[in-house]
């Protein structure tokens, strides 16, 4: 599957003000480990005492961040799943936590992200057309889309480091 998606960073009073027009947040907890292989990357994200293997293809080009995305829930916890990894030879570059809300908006997921450093994004995911309606709908025209993943903006190996899964 082809994810499509527009991250923008916000500041905080950007925040409160989407806060108004979408409703209140319902915060929860994120973990991101995440294996980089140049232009794809594995990442265990373990949410809601879940855990997702998520693999991201190269980039396409887009308008947007557009990139090929295979994901799948297992049930083992985020820990174990990470040493299976690390049998497989295979390193960590990153590892981070955020906290993100979830809405539903012109036919797109829409994610407001708080990563550990404080500094707030957010996703809107859906199709070119839709994600455009939807930047307009919530006044995001004015401000530029990130392209980057998060494990680039948090500097990979040198970013944030391994928690207590």
């Amino acid at each position: 599957m082809i994810e499509t998606e527009a991250k923008i960073p916000i500041e905080k009073q950007d925040l409160e003000r989407l806060i108004e027009k979408l409703g209140t947040p319902e915060f929860f907890n994120q973990e991101n480990i995440i294996y980089d292989f140049g232009e794809s990357a594995l990442r265990i994200r373990a949410e809601k005492g879940r855990t997702i293997i998520t693999y991201k293809g190269p980039l396409e080009k887009s308008k947007f961040k557009s990139r090929e995305e295979i994901e799948f829930s297992v049930n083992a916890n985020p820990g174990k799943v990470a040493r299976f990894f690390s049998m497989l030879d295979l390193q960590e570059t990153l590892v981070y936590k955020k906290q993100r809300a979830n809405y539903k908006l012109n036919g797109c997921t829409i994610s407001l992200d708080i990563l550990e450093n404080n500094s707030h994004y957010i996703e809107i995911e859906g199709s070119e057309t839709d994600i455009e309606k939807t930047i307009q709908a919530l006044g995001l025209t004015d401000k530029p889309i990130e392209k980057r993943s998060y494990p680039d903006i948090l500097g990979g190996k040198n970013g944030m480091h391994r928690k207590n899964l």
